[in-house]
């Protein structure tokens, strides 16, 4: 395998994560990935779980949801630590973004 067919979890990207919830049941979740972040000492995804059309402040019909100050639909976040996660299924893959190393503009006097 060459390092362009190997994916990569990517912000943007919509994924199906299967995870561990009990010994008999597992959880499915669907959203977007939106990065990494630590639950104690163990790393853990960040899936936005709002259904797809209420996403960015869109709505599909009347539902009920969480509303943020403003009336702007609130964005809901699951943490699945990275250990439970059994398999993952690429929906929609978005392009990893690549960073330019900025400049550095730190002057240093001796």
């Amino acid at each position: 395998m060459t390092k362009e067919t190997v994916p990569k979890l990517t912000p943007g990207s919509r994924y199906r994560v299967m995870s561990m919830m009990t010994r008999d049941e597992p959880l499915e979740t669907e959203g977007t990935f939106k990065g990494y972040s630590m639950v104690g000492n163990i790393d853990a995804l960040v899936i936005d779980i709002t259904p797809k059309g209420k996403e960015k402040g869109k709505e599909k019909g009347k539902g009920k949801g969480k509303q943020a100050k403003g009336g702007k639909e609130e964005e809901q976040l699951r943490l699945i630590p990275t250990q439970m996660v059994i398999f993952i299924e690429i929906l929609d893959q978005m392009e990893e973004k690549k960073e330019e190393e900025e400049a550095s503009t730190s002057r240093y006097y001796m």
